[in-house]
């Protein structure tokens, strides 16, 4: 069985429409199990931290054993630009960006590009 440990920054809203929710502490889990042709299972672990940006910790220990990152993209601000550097540094090169302005707000979704260019492969 293969795990593919993936860090989440986004709402548990995004996150549950992935995956089932299995455990919630500083960090959310969400599993995903996929049943390959060999019988046997391939599963995704999807890595949530809560309370980011007003606690990093769970962020930092969720990045140090992530493969992969997705990021749900609600406004352009500094907490944004701190992911982005954050994953590149930490070797996450690959990713899926989910554009999801909020309520009243709108995201340039061309900036947000612009911005991954340098540190991630889409």
């Amino acid at each position: 069985m293969s795990v593919l440990n993936i860090l989440f920054v986004g709402s548990d809203e995004v996150a549950r429409s992935i995956a089932k929710k299995s455990d919630s502490r500083d960090v959310d889990n969400y599993i995903y199990k996929d049943l390959k042709e060999e019988g046997l299972f391939s599963t995704i672990s999807i890595l949530r931290p809560n309370n980011y940006p007003d606690k990093p910790k769970p962020f930092f220990t969720s990045l140090t054993v992530s493969d992969y990152g997705i990021i749900e993209v609600n406004k352009v601000d500094g907490s944004f630009g701190e992911v982005i550097v954050s994953m590149a540094s930490a070797g996450i090169k690959n990713g899926l960006v989910i554009i999801n302005p909020s309520e009243g707000e709108w995201v340039d979704d061309s900036q947000v590009k612009a911005l991954f260019t340098t540190g991630w492969a889409f």
